[in-house]
């Protein structure tokens, strides 16, 4: 049987970032995944998981709502305005938890955000007591189709956003786009 075009770059993709996620995983102490963007879900398809005992377990398979994650929001932030109004064609999105977003229009006021910034974060906005963060994984033909995350529980990071980016996301940022840069070294197409 044969891959089709994204089908093969997300696999190969996966087996690039292996131990890369590992390393990354290693010196962070945090749990680290790769996520696709499948219609309005993120899916998680690879995971170098934390090994202090309170952590984020592997996700791999699972779905969320892409708008109440860190991985969702930064391949949302790929596509046009026009492929996010197909997604969400309704102003009102559905709440997770009390810090999901609930409308469109702040979600694309929030994917804004993350296209100039090129990071997403989740502050509990998928599941209370977990922050997670991502970039994109570029490749050298196309668009991004996976995302490089990293995921723990709220006790390690600065929950409260409002004071402006924290001491602990500054080094996950430049821990993630360090990472991202060595996976895409590595990839073919």
């Amino acid at each position: 049987m044969r891959l089709s075009p994204d089908a093969a770059s997300i696999d190969h993709c996966i087996e690039m970032s292996e131990p890369v996620m590992r390393a990354l995983r290693d010196v962070s102490k945090e749990t680290v995944h790769i996520s696709i963007l499948s219609g309005t879900q993120a899916r998680f398809v690879a995971a170098a998981e934390s090994r202090h005992l309170m952590r984020v377990t592997a996700r791999i398979g699972l779905e969320i709502p892409a708008y109440t994650s860190a991985a969702g929001k930064v391949l949302l932030a790929q596509l046009n305005e026009e492929q996010l109004l197909d997604l969400y064609p309704d102003e009102n999105l559905a709440g997770v938890t009390l810090h999901t977003i609930r409308s469109r229009s702040a979600l694309l006021q929030e994917l804004e955000q993350v296209r100039q910034s090129g990071f997403g974060r989740n502050f509990e906005e998928s599941e209370i007591g977990l922050v997670a963060f991502a970039v994109p994984i570029s490749r050298p033909i196309g668009a991004p189709v996976c995302s490089l995350t990293l995921t723990g529980p709220t006790a390690r990071f600065s929950a409260d956003s409002s004071h402006g980016t924290q001491r602990r996301e500054e080094e996950v940022r430049r821990l993630l786009q360090l990472h991202a840069a060595m996976i895409e070294r590595t990839l073919a197409y």
